[in-house]
């Protein structure tokens, strides 16, 4: 029931409201005061909808399920064409998590920082990719190499279901190529 008066109190969704507060819900908001079929039932489902809605979502964020590290924060780019960049991948979680290989090698996506944002970089370096469980508590050695200068973090591929990869929502904190 949207709006039921009696003589002490109005109520507009179950708060108790005094009848100078009833005016001025009135005035503000006239479809939340109307006493009309119509209106009555066009708010009962909107209040229904919002209900199901608030008792379906999820209240907690997502709990992280990879550690991303790596053993730097800067790194020097020297005269070789690709700097080898010491990083792993952890489950925290307690559940396994497929990870997209190649050849048995974790290679990570690359985000760079540019212009006010992160943008991916895609890294190619096999054919398809295949899965690989990492158990609960399990570290894997990512295999990473810098060619540019900049401000980068990294991503982890993994498996959606068993043809579709994905990125992992969890990134590295970010680090430098100097």
């Amino acid at each position: 029931m949207a709006f039921v008066r009696n003589r002490r109190t109005s109520r507009i969704f179950g708060w108790g409201l005094t009848q100078s507060q009833e005016c001025e819900v009135a005035t503000r908001c006239p479809a939340l005061a109307s006493e009309s079929p119509m209106h009555r039932g066009l708010i009962g489902l909107v209040v229904a909808l919002a209900a199901l809605v608030i008792a379906c979502r999820d209240v907690s964020a997502p709990e992280p399920s990879l550690r991303i590290q790596t053993s730097d924060t800067n790194y020097v780019l020297d005269r070789s064409p690709f700097r080898p960049i010491p990083a792993t991948v952890t489950n925290v979680s307690s559940q396994p998590i497929t990870l997209a290989v190649c050849d048995s090698i974790v290679t990570p996506l690359s985000e760079r920082w540019y212009d006010g944002r992160w943008s991916g970089l895609l890294v190619l370096t096999c054919g398809p990719l295949k899965p690989v469980r990492l158990q609960p508590g399990e570290t894997r050695e990512l295999d990473v190499r810098a060619s540019i200068l900049g401000r980068f973090r990294l991503r982890v591929p993994l498996f959606f279901d068993s043809t579709h990869q994905i990125p992992s929502l969890e990134t590295s904190p970010a680090f430098n190529i100097l």
